[in-house]
C-alpha cells in the first residue's frame, strides 16, 4: 500500500473501531479484474425475501494484472492491491489499490481528501506535491507526489473518492517514482475519470456467507478474475 492509501485507510478504520460508522447488513465483495474492472457490495433489506441493492464500482483496466493481498473488516472494510504480472507485493513498481469502505464517514469526499492532506502534511511537510483533478459533491479524484519520507520511496498517485448510496470507494494507482511518464498519466487519469458507482437489485430469499478466493489465469486476451465473497 502507498503511504497515502494508507492513511486514509487508518482514518476510516479508527472511526470503525470508534464505533462512529454504523455497520450494514451482511453483503458480498466481487473484484473482477481484466479488460473490466468491477468492485460490487451491497446492502441487503431488512426483509430477506424482498429486493437487494447490489452497489457497484466499476473500473476499466488492461490485462497484466494480479491479485497481491487482501484483508477486510467484515462488513465494515476491504481493501484488495493489484500487481504487474512478475512482480512481488513487497517489491513492486506499480500499484493498483482498492478500498471499499462500508459507510460514508468524514463528511464528503473532499472532506476526506483534505483530512488525508492534513495528516500527510503534520508527517512530512513540505514533501508532497498534490493536484486536485475534478471534484464533485460525490467524488474528488486528485494526484499526489511525494518525496520519500519516512521509509518511503518517491512516488506519484492518482487516486479517486467516490460514494455510492451506501458505500465509499477508494481507488488508487500508485507508481513508485516521483514522476509517472505523461502518457501514462493521462490514461489513468481517465480510466478513474470514468470509474462509476452503479446499483442493480435483485431479489433473494437467503443471505449467502461463505468465503472464496480465487485468481483465474486465462490467456492474455481475456480477462483476469478475482472473486472474494464475505
Amino acid at each position: 500500500m502507498s503511504r497515502i492509501a494508507e492513511i486514509g485507510a487508518a482514518l476510516c478504520l479508527v472511526l470503525l473501531l470508534e464505533g462512529a460508522v454504523s455497520q450494514p447488513e451482511q453483503g458480498d465483495v466481487q473484484v473482477q479484474f481484466g479488460s473490466v474492472g468491477k468492485i460490487e457490495r451491497y446492502a441487503k433489506s431488512s426483509k430477506q425475501s424482498q429486493i437487494e441493492e447490489h452497489e457497484d464500482l466499476r473500473l476499466e483496466v488492461e490485462p497484466g494484472w494480479k491479485s497481491g493481498y487482501y484483508a477486510e473488516i467484515p462488513n465494515q472494510y476491504s481493501i484488495t492491491e493489484f500487481i504487474r504480472e512478475g512482480e512481488e507485493i513487497d517489491n513492486w513498481h506499480e500499484l493498483l489499490t482498492i478500498q471499499n469502505f462500508a459507510s460514508k464517514s468524514w463528511g464528503s469526499p473532499e472532506d476526506a481528501f483534505n483530512a488525508l492532506k492534513k495528516i500527510r502534511e503534520q508527517e512530512c511537510p513540505g514533501l508532497t506535491k498534490w493536484n486536485v483533478l475534478q471534484k464533485n459533491e460525490t467524488s474528488i479524484l486528485f494526484e499526489s507526489q511525494s518525496q520519500a519520507c519516512l521509509g518511503w520511496s518517491a512516488h506519484h498517485e492518482l487516486a479517486k473518492i467516490v460514494d455510492g448510496k451506501y458505500n465509499r470507494f477508494w481507488v488508487a494507482y500508485t507508481v513508485k517514482v516521483y514522476q509517472m511518464p505523461p502518457d501514462k498519466r493521462s490514461e489513468w487519469i481517465d480510466r478513474l475519470s470514468q470509474a462509476e458507482v452503479r446499483i442493480r437489485k435483485a431479489s433473494s430469499s437467503s443471505t449467502t456467507f461463505s468465503v472464496v478466493a480465487e485468481l483465474e489465469r486465462p490467456p492474455a486476451d481475456e480477462r483476469v478474475v478475482a472473486l472474494i465473497q464475505c
